[in-house]
């Protein structure tokens, strides 16, 4: 892994994960991406299939699905919803 990765991986580590705490890699890339935070979330899954992490959020606004590919550090697809709908 590159320093330049590495340095934007562990940032989001450090945004999303509870002092001390960890978060898997793909939560924090998703939760990165939208700028969430953990102490945000009312829900959350997570599967892997054919390479691909599926991320599945809600706040107390939105929900999301995301789709995070860790290979690459992408996140290649993200929908949101309110989280009333």
């Amino acid at each position: 892994m590159s320093k330049s990765a590495l340095n934007t991986y562990t940032g989001l580590l450090e945004r999303a994960a509870p002092v001390g705490g960890f978060v898997h890699p793909a939560l924090a890339l998703a939760f990165g991406y939208v700028h969430v935070r953990l102490g945000e979330l009312r829900g959350c899954t997570l599967h892997y299939d054919s390479g691909l992490y599926e991320v599945r959020f809600s706040t107390d606004y939105l929900r999301y699905d995301m789709y995070v590919d860790l290979a690459r550090g992408d996140v290649p697809g993200c929908i949101t919803e309110p989280a009333g709908a």
